[in-house]
């Protein structure tokens, strides 16, 4: 069946099979261009949405200046905004609203960068949140812990607080991934 050629398809069967001759060569491409958007776009959104938990989860002390706590007020309301849009917006309006919406202001951008750009930022809002929660799901008896032996606030969420969170957060998109 494979070895003769259908010049005029008459039945579904033959259609697929001359499609799938025919196109081949665009349904091979179109699949490498798809997985190297979403693992380019994936990899870029968990860097995104590790920043981003971390900086939502900054804890702003009593003495502090005033500048520090704007500056940090300033950040997390940013992130939470960011979080919020792309979390409670479908990807096709994102990547709509991204693709046009530059273009409407004269840049130049093309489909491609538009796609990874916008699977980076949709996977970012979710990661952010999944790790923000993992942070927030370490005991406070962790950093306490870790301050009492004298480990700054930085060098406890780098090697206390963040291996932890790193391992909740995982098993959480794990748990994820098999429920879809």
């Amino acid at each position: 069946m494979l070895g003769f050629s259908i010049t005029d398809p008459s039945n579904s069967l033959e259609w697929m099979i001359f499609l799938a001759k025919k196109y081949s060569g665009m349904f091979l491409e179109g699949t490498w261009l798809t997985l190297y958007i979403a693992v380019s776009g994936t990899i870029l959104g968990f860097l995104l949405g590790y920043i981003i938990g971390i900086i939502q989860d900054i804890r702003i002390n009593e003495g502090d200046s005033i500048l520090k706590k704007g500056i940090f007020k300033i950040l997390k309301a940013i992130c939470r905004i960011y979080v919020e849009v792309f979390r409670d917006t479908p990807m096709i309006v994102q990547a709509m609203v991204l693709y046009y919406g530059i273009r409407q202001a004269n840049v130049n951008i093309t489909p491609l960068f538009a796609g990874v750009m916008v699977t980076v930022l949709n996977t970012g809002a979710y990661m952010a949140e999944t790790v923000r929660a993992g942070i927030g799901s370490i005991d406070m008896g962790q950093r306490e812990g870790a301050w009492a032996m004298g480990m700054s606030p930085m060098k406890t969420m780098i090697y206390v607080v963040l291996p932890q969170a790193s391992k909740i957060s995982s098993l959480r998109w794990q748990i994820h991934f098999l429920q879809i």
